[in-house]
């Protein structure tokens, strides 16, 4: 796959990996949306030294959920889980339909921290509907403590058992006041659960539909720098 200026770019089947040429200190896993692919993102992350989304010298894996049947809609899509009700006014899913994914992803962690002599603390999960849901899933399933999870446009999930540890995790969650997909109500109930669990919270509206623009991805990149060099002792289970 084409390089540009900054990064190396790499792509695995449908996974698109960033990897900056001057080496990385700093992870983000990103995962898209219901029905996407990673290259709905390529051109997001596909931008020189000055307009890169994230803090210089971090590393990007895009990754691509597999393709299944919706059985609502009975076409054949990118699904992180499947649902069954996914109205604007509640989001009902399959939990069965997640698990492989969560631990695939669970399994990529675990890979890259070897690259960070395993400090989990400088990997981030983030993503963008179905995908930003699935980053809280992980981020407060894993029994490590990682750098943080960016929530763009989700929603929280009641499968969710966080653990005592997960208070210290930095959270950012960004949503659209005029989303009609997962309207602005699904970012006040995650808010408000996180919130009242006393969670470390970043949470911000912005004046925009379903989707992730510049203003969230320089909010994004405050987050990381912010949270990137926090060291954190991960405790053993």
């Amino acid at each position: 796959m084409n390089s540009n200026k900054y990064f190396n770019i790499e792509k695995i089947n449908e996974d698109i990996i960033f990897i900056p040429y001057e080496g990385f200190d700093t992870l983000l896993i990103w995962l898209p949306g219901f029905g996407q692919t990673a290259n709905d993102f390529f051109n997001d992350f596909d931008k020189d030294e000055i307009n890169i989304p994230v803090p210089r010298k971090t590393k990007v894996i895009i990754l691509t959920a597999p393709v299944s049947t919706n059985i609502n809609t009975k076409y054949k899509l990118n699904a992180w889980f499947d649902y069954k009700d996914r109205s604007s006014n509640k989001k009902i899913i399959f939990e069965d339909t997640l698990i492989p994914h969560r631990e695939r992803i669970i399994n990529i962690i675990n890979n890259e921290v070897s690259y960070f002599k395993g400090d989990y603390s400088k990997i981030f999960l983030g993503g963008f509907s179905q995908g930003a849901a699935m980053s809280l899933v992980i981020g407060l399933y894993i029994n490590k403590l990682i750098g943080g999870i960016i929530c763009c446009s989700g929603f929280y999930l009641p499968l969710i058992r966080p653990l005592e540890i997960h208070k210290k995790l930095p959270i950012f969650i960004s949503h659209g006041d005029k989303d009609k997909v997962t309207t602005l109500l699904y970012a006040k109930q995650t808010f408000s659960i996180l919130f009242n669990g006393d969670y470390n919270l970043t949470y911000k509206e912005y004046n925009i539909n379903h989707e992730v623009n510049s203003e969230i991805y320089n909010d994004i990149k405050k987050f990381m720098e912010l949270n990137k060099n926090r060291l954190e002792i991960n405790p053993k289970f």
